[in-house]
């Protein structure tokens, strides 16, 4: 295949991303749960408004906490890999494009310019470390209310309160997640790089709750999600 062909579509495959670039819909903790065993158990997703069940009882509402926390956790980690996919192709693309300058292959040079330029749009359009710090902050909330819980196990405060709370925090995370424009790229940078390279090849060089409820704690909780 010609060169020149190669580092086109290497381009366009980098411009297209996949549905995991966009900000919508939001990640949801799956529906599946791998124990120690390798055995997958199932989480029953609430199907109405998606996401995990609402708890039933405090010990539940406090495992989702942790569900969530992990969940969002893991997506914000991923959504930093692809940051650092699209640098690592930039730098990559860099080298390629020096190697090209100073063997004069024109072809090396035009796919060195397409990986370059190409990664760096990518993370521009989708905002990576946007998307991120959305899902990290999302993360923090829910750790934050599990670790005040889940030493005391609950004490003094009702599982339909968290589960109040565990959905502010869902709304928030949309409400971050839908504020997110996609970028279009100006290209103008990029067509010129390879119209140099072209024209110039040289040069290119836990349990419920009695009693009296804790309103110490249960304004700890709304703490935490104010934070986010």
């Amino acid at each position: 295949m010609n060169s020149k062909l190669v580092s086109i579509i290497a381009l366009l495959s980098l411009l297209s991303g996949c549905a995991s670039y966009y900000p919508l819909p939001v990640e949801e903790p799956s529906a599946l749960e791998e124990k120690s065993d390798g055995t997958l158990v199932r989480r029953t997703p609430d199907y109405k408004r998606g996401g995990l069940m609402p708890a039933v009882d405090i010990d539940e509402a406090i495992e989702n906490l942790k569900i969530y926390g992990d969940a969002y956790q893991k997506y914000s980690d991923k959504l930093r890999r692809n940051e650092y996919i699209s640098n690592d192709l930039t730098f990559a693309g860099g080298v390629l494009g020096v190697i090209g300058g100073v063997s004069k292959s024109i072809e090396t040079a035009l796919t060195g310019v397409a990986l370059s330029s190409g990664a760096t749009i990518t993370s521009q359009r989708y905002q990576f470390l946007v998307q991120a710090t959305n899902y990290e902050n999302a993360s923090v909330a829910m750790y934050c209310m599990y670790t005040k819980l889940f030493p005391v196990r609950g004490e003094g405060v009702e599982y339909n309160f968290v589960n109040e709370r565990i959905d502010e925090v869902r709304r928030k995370l949309r409400k971050a997640q839908s504020s997110i424009q996609l970028i279009t790229p100006d290209l103008s940078k990029l067509k010129a790089s390879l119209l140099e390279v072209i024209e110039n090849p040289r040069r290119n060089g836990g349990e419920k709750a009695a009693g009296k409820p804790d309103l110490k704690m249960m304004a700890e909780l709304k703490a935490c999600v104010a934070a986010f």
